[in-house]
């Protein structure tokens, strides 16, 4: 390490003493940090267009794949554009769709089909980008959390 501390030293204290999301209270690490403020990311989700996932997303980006969908005249009114709208000019004819976005499981969140149908699309998959975290760091979403306090957060 740049400052000559012994990683191996640092990391056990770490892990020894962060817990999930944060630390049970103040500690000092071996180099005397202070973890009081700091959090560990654990696990991580999230969904893009074109990438059901944050390796996806970012096998996309290295390799250069646009997400970017064009649609043709034809696909438009198939899918209920009005025609007059469809040919003006400066009407967009791309999106970036995202996948799956009405597969949303109210039950096993806790709604009702009506209160999912009313919910906000972006809640929704936050909802599940928040349980797919929680499963990546080895965590059982439907447990009751014991320990350091561990809770999603959009970032």
């Amino acid at each position: 390490m740049a400052d000559g501390g012994d990683m191996a030293e640092r990391t056990d204290t770490m892990t020894d003493t962060t817990g999930i999301a944060g630390t049970a209270g103040t500690v000092h690490t071996a180099d005397g940090t202070d973890t009081e403020d700091l959090i560990a990311i654990v696990g991580m989700a999230g969904r893009f267009p074109g990438a059901d996932s944050v390796p996806a997303f970012w096998q996309n980006a290295v390799a250069g794949t646009e997400a970017l969908v064009r649609y043709s005249r034809d696909e438009l009114i198939a899918a209920g554009e009005d025609p007059a709208l469809v040919d003006d000019p400066d009407y967009v004819a791309s999106g970036m769709p995202l996948a799956d976005h009405d597969r949303f499981d109210a039950k096993a969140f806790g709604y009702t089909a009506r209160e999912a149908r009313l919910m906000d699309p972006q809640v929704r998959i936050f909802l599940e980008c928040a349980w797919q975290a929680l499963e990546d760091a080895g965590y059982d979403p439907t447990a009751t959390p014991s320990g350091p306090p561990c809770s999603p957060r959009p970032g």
